[in-house]
C-alpha cells in the first residue's frame, strides 16, 4: 500500500556521516557564514543566537540533538534556516546536498536507535539505492 502522504521534495544534509532530509518548504535559505554570539548558560542544543537580518534567531546544534557527539563544535558547520511556525532557527549540519522529490513506496517507520530528543523529531526513514534517508520534522526538533 503507497502512503501518499510521504510524497514530498526533501532538502539533504549531513551530519557525522548520516544522510537526513527535511521537507524543502520547510527550509527558507541555506547559511554558510556562520556568525553567531554563544548564550550564557544556554540549553546544550543552543550553540548560540544567529543576528538573521535584524531577526534573532536560535543556532540549533544539531549534533547534540541527535547524539552525534554534540561536543564537537564544527566552525565549518553550514545553517539550514528553517521555519517553526512561530519563529525561525539554524540548524547546524555538517553540509548540505541536494532537494530530492521521494514517494512513499521508500518510505519506513522511524528507526529504533536515536536518542530520545533526536527520535522524536524522526518521521521516518527513505530507504534510497545506497543508503537510508532519516527524515526529520524541524518543528518537531526544539519542542518540549
Amino acid at each position: 500500500m503507497v502512503n501518499s502522504d510521504f510524497d514530498a521534495s526533501y532538502l539533504t544534509f549531513s551530519l557525522g556521516g548520516r544522510s537526513f532530509g527535511i521537507p524543502a518548504a520547510s527550509a527558507l535559505e541555506i547559511n554558510r557564514n556562520l556568525d553567531y554570539t554563544i548564550v550564557p548558560n544556554a540549553p546544550k542544543l543552543i550553540r548560540g543566537i544567529l543576528n538573521l537580518r535584524g531577526q534573532l534567531i536560535p543556532a540549533i546544534d544539531m549534533r547534540s540533538i541527535l547524539g552525534d557527539g554534540g561536543d564537537n563544535h564544527q566552525p565549518e558547520s553550514v545553517g539550514i534556516i528553517v521555519d517553526l511556525g512561530s519563529t525561525k532557527a539554524s540548524l547546524l549540519v555538517d553540509s548540505v546536498g541536494d532537494i530530492i522529490p521521494l514517494g512513499g513506496l521508500t518510505f519506513e517507520p522511524p528507526p529504533p536507535n536515536f536518542p530520545l530528543q533526536g527520535r522524536r523529531a524522526i518521521v521516518g526513514a527513505h530507504k534510497l539505492a545506497d543508503s537510508l534517508l532519516i527524515i526529520l520534522d524541524p518543528k518537531l526538533l526544539v519542542t518540549d
